[in-house]
Parts: C-alpha cells; sequence; structure tokens
C-alpha cells in the first residue's frame, strides 16, 4: 500500500488520507483468506524506507502488486480511488473509483477493499468486511481515519494530543467502536512513552480492556497488550474481567 494522494493538498484532509493508508492495509491484512498467500506489507515499513513508486516497492520489498490510491473532498462529497498495479509490469491490473456524496469514509473503504480483493482473486463477504472492526457510524470513522494519521507521526508536537482527542470523540460519538478503543489504548501507550507517566499506562489498558469487551478477536487489541508489557517492563499487567488480557 503506498501513500495516498490528498487531491488539493487540502490540510485538513491530510491525517484522514495518512489514515486511510493505514486502515485499508490493515483491513487487507486481516481477512480471513483461508489459503491464499497473501502478504501485506506494513506502512509503517512503506514509510521507513520512503516507498513512494511501484519500481521501489519491487526493489526493496519484492513486492509483486502495489495498491496507490488518492482521495479528494468537495463540501460533504468524497471521492476515493484505488488503482492496483503489476510492479514488474507497471501496468495497472484495475481501479475502482468510488463516491459517496454523504463523505461516509467507512463504506467507501470497504467497497474499496471488496474491489481490491476481487481483482486479487480473493472472495470477500459482508460478513468478513465487518469482522474488520469498522464503525457504522460515518463521524466517527472519519475522526478514526485522522488520529490513524496524526498517529504516523506522534513525533511531532502536538499530533498525539491531536490524535487522542480525536479518537476520544470517535467512541463518545459510537460507543460500540472497538477498533476506536484499541486504537486509542495505543495512542496512550505512546503517550507513555512521551511523558513517563503511569496513569497512560492505566488509560492504555482501560480502553484495550473495553476494546476486548466489545470484540475480543481484534488482533490490534493483543498487539497493544504485548506493546504495553514491554513498554512498561511488566509481565503481569492486571486483567479486570477478561483472562485474554494477561500473559
Amino acid at each position: 500500500m503506498l501513500p495516498f494522494e490528498n487531491v488539493g493538498n487540502d490540510p485538513a484532509n491530510e491525517a484522514v488520507s495518512q489514515g486511510l493508508m493505514d486502515s485499508l492495509s490493515s483491513r487487507l491484512t486481516n481477512l480471513d483468506v483461508d489459503q491464499q498467500s497473501v502478504w501485506v506489507v506494513p506502512t509503517s515499513e512503506i514509510r521507513r524506507l520512503k516507498v513512494v513508486d511501484p519500481g521501489a516497492a519491487l526493489r526493496q520489498l519484492g513486492a509483486t502488486m502495489v495498491v496507490k490510491g488518492s482521495i479528494a473532498r468537495q463540501g460533504g462529497d468524497v471521492r476515493l480511488t484505488v488503482d492496483l498495479i503489476d510492479t514488474k509490469t507497471l501496468r495497472q491490473v484495475g481501479s475502482a473509483a468510488l463516491e459517496d456524496r454523504a463523505g461516509d469514509l467507512a463504506t467507501l473503504q470497504d467497497e474499496a477493499v471488496s474491489r481490491l480483493a476481487r481483482l486479487m482473486h480473493i472472495n470477500v463477504t459482508a460478513e468478513m468486511l465487518r469482522n474488520t472492526g469498522g464503525s457504522l457510524v460515518p463521524a466517527a470513522y472519519e475522526q478514526y481515519l485522522k488520529a490513524l494519521g496524526y498517529v504516523q507521526r506522534y513525533d511531532k508536537p502536538g499530533n498525539l494530543d491531536s490524535a487522542i482527542a480525536a479518537l476520544e470523540g470517535a467512541v463518545k460519538t459510537d460507543p460500540r467502536f472497538a477498533v476506536g478503543f484499541a486504537e486509542l489504548g495505543e495512542a496512550y501507550r505512546l503517550k507513555y512513552l512521551t511523558e513517563v507517566n503511569p496513569k497512560w499506562i492505566d488509560e492504555a489498558l482501560a480502553n484495550c480492556q473495553k476494546a476486548a469487551e466489545l470484540d475480543d478477536h481484534l488482533p490490534t487489541i493483543y498487539v497493544t497488550l504485548g506493546r504495553l508489557h514491554e513498554t512498561a517492563g511488566k509481565h503481569d499487567l492486571p486483567c479486570k474481567s477478561s483472562s485474554m488480557l494477561c500473559n
């Protein structure tokens, strides 16, 4: 998944565009594809190596396919374009141009995942899309995407606080948004890294716990918990109601 283009370079849309790259990549990774051998390179690695084109993806990562995309907004209208490209021939395998006049990014993203999966000969069902943990409330999901974008540069002053504020708003808007709570747990873990205040560990654990109560099958919850164990130097973090949160 290559970086998404923010059409028009609207500053208000930049964090959403960055977050969309991460979220789409995660959804493709988490699809239950049975025996399909699909390896999705983490977006953190794409950014670290500064891979921005299909040729570089082939040379540096051995990727056989890449997804390029763009997002454009005019008022409440959002347009999302995704292209699947063969890195060896640089030919476009397929493309999808999607639009939602109500600005529902979650719906657009589900359709993009479905289209890309079909281009890669993966059969995607509605149930598989639901299992990727998205919110049904458009405003909450947009806040979540914005937060993902801020978290990518959490070292930049103000970004982490902006991410936490966006995520707090997302889970307030949609109290059943499991992935939102899980990402909030990760944001508070990063807050602990920057300030080394034990209260942020408590906040991180509380939000991971809430996410697990809503959907205990989300891998992101346990990734954050593992990082918390390592960050705090503890291997017996307390559980509140689910034994799955213990080592």
